[in-house]
């Protein structure tokens, strides 16, 4: 779980990244107290189950997004290397920039507060896509799907609501740059896709969601979140 230190401002003038951890320094909004768009209060009991959906526990409530303060100079990669990234990409993130990422990583990064503003220090890798503006940038290979709902197999069969999104083909809405390299040589970013093809994902990976719950959806609509090497092929546009 996350360290949390208390510190003063002066000191966040002061500070410097270290080279080769490749961490981004992000000051990050709490979601507790957010107001859903249902006009619900959201805290952090796991019994609550929101009126936008079902679900809620401490990962969704992890904050996901923030504002870039400091990036280091450049990001670490060596093939043979265990400690450096797992793939070669460049730093695509500036300062000021909306930064969204892994929610796992947002619940175990270690930070501090100053006059009661949350800093984040977030592994690079685990960046999924900024916005600068109105333009949107996809990080470290990843694609951005709309979801698509399974095809129905049977007027019968009962389908739950959270049973309905088909977790291998989903709608390109936003595509970045393929990584470079991967330290695992058997992985390789080396597929053509744009935005609007539907796409079917690799058999055995389950993708993940941007956003955990609807009523924190950024970008009004919950996307699903695969690298390129996880996507098997492309049907085109759909």
């Amino acid at each position: 779980m996350r360290k949390i230190e208390e510190l003063s401002k002066s000191l966040l003038s002061k500070m410097r990244l270290t080279q080769g951890n490749n961490l981004v320094l992000v000051k990050v909004p709490t979601n507790e107290g957010r107001t859903t768009k249902g006009g619900v209060i959201v805290g952090f009991n796991d019994d609550v189950q929101y009126a936008e959906g079902p679900g809620s526990h401490m990962a969704d409530m992890a904050e996901v997004h923030g504002t870039v303060v400091m990036v280091p100079d450049r990001l670490y990669y060596k093939k043979d290397d265990a400690y450096s990234m797992s793939w070669k990409t460049r730093m695509m993130l500036e300062e000021g920039d909306e930064v969204w990422f892994n929610f796992i990583a947002s619940s175990h990064s270690d930070g501090f507060k100053i006059d009661g503003e949350m800093y984040l220090s977030i592994p690079y890798a685990d960046c999924l896509v900024a916005k600068r503006g109105e333009e949107v940038i996809p990080l470290n290979g990843y694609v951005l799907l709309s979801e698509l709902t399974k095809q129905e197999v049977s007027k019968v069969l009962y389908l739950a609501e959270t049973d309905k999104v088909d977790l291998q083909r989903g709608v390109v809405r936003f595509v970045g740059e393929p990584n470079e390299e991967y330290r695992v040589e058997t992985f390789s970013d080396d597929i053509d896709i744009q935005k609007g093809e539907v796409v079917q994902i690799k058999a055995g990976f389950t993708p993940f969601r941007l956003e955990r719950q609807t009523y924190f959806a950024d970008f009004g609509e919950m996307l699903l979140v695969v690298q390129r090497r996880n996507i098997d092929f492309v049907y085109g546009k759909d």
